[in-house]
């Protein structure tokens, strides 16, 4: 079996099909590996439905759009499925979404944005776990509320369970730099070499922490797919940008592209 990561598909719906047919997709012996962040223009909804029903070979993970749909699909919000007929049934999709993925096949970890470079590997996995059981439940709603209203920036053992959940999504979904003593920044979204003073790339702090396990991230388009680390990887290479859509060959590290129609 060939797995395959493909990075932000954003509602490119005729991109993915065509990367698809790039890399000789075989539903019988490839898998593929979604990064998150489905959900951005009108084509969202049949990328979604075209994803769903490859789910027996597929793995999709919850990405930063997803996870602000599900904290607004219930206000007035215009959001994209906004009395649309499949409503539910999407909602109910993106909820049983898990937030990080791990193949054991490549000793790979899938995540939308980064990991919390002060914890152990196998510490945001069990915290993840926990989220993850109650985003499947009603109770999603208590979670998500007002997430991206908070200043939830740095751990805090004395954080109540809620305020807890949101960080480790934030992280999970948002964070893109961070800083020595642990503090994350989700509204960074330029090139490495802007980086504010005292800060670094999430995968430049605790280095040590990360180096027996490849990490496969989305979200920042700005790295365009480059970190100059061999098992940190980046898929995002700018198709919102009308570059390129993107899938890693994860058994021999060999990119493919399609340039946004």
């Amino acid at each position: 079996m060939t797995t395959y990561v493909i990075g932000e598909t954003q509602g490119c719906y005729k991109e993915l099909l065509l990367l698809l047919e790039k890399i000789n997709y075989n539903e019988k012996n490839d898998q593929i590996l979604f990064t998150g962040n489905y959900i951005n223009n009108k084509n969202s909804i049949k990328l979604i439905n075209y994803i769903k029903k490859m789910e027996k070979n597929t793995i999709s993970i919850l990405g930063e759009q997803e996870i602000k749909l599900l904290s607004s699909i219930h206000k007035n919000n215009n959001n994209i499925l906004k009395n649309h007929k499949q409503k539910i049934e999407i909602l109910n999709w993106i909820q049983h979404l898990p937030l990080i993925y791990f193949n054991k096949n490549h000793n790979s970890i899938i995540v939308h944005a980064g990991l919390y470079p002060f914890w152990e590997i196998e510490k945001t996995i069990q915290y993840t776990k926990q989220i993850e059981n109650i985003l499947k439940t009603s109770e999603y709603k208590i979670i998500l509320k007002n997430i991206y209203l908070n200043n939830l920036n740095i751990w805090n053992n004395k954080y109540d369970p809620i305020q807890k959940y949101q960080f480790i999504i934030n992280t999970l979904t948002k964070m893109t730099i961070c800083n020595n003593k642990g503090y994350i920044n989700t509204k960074y979204k330029n090139t490495i070499d802007k980086i504010p003073n005292k800060f670094k790339p999430w995968f430049m702090i605790n280095e040590h922490l990360f180096e027996k396990t490849n990490i496969i991230f989305g979200n920042w388009k700005e790295l365009l797919g480059l970190t100059k680390k061999k098992n940190i990887i980046s898929t995002n290479t700018g198709a919102t940008w009308g570059l390129y859509l993107s899938a890693i060959n994860l058994n021999t590290k060999k990119r493919y592209y399609i340039k946004k129609i």
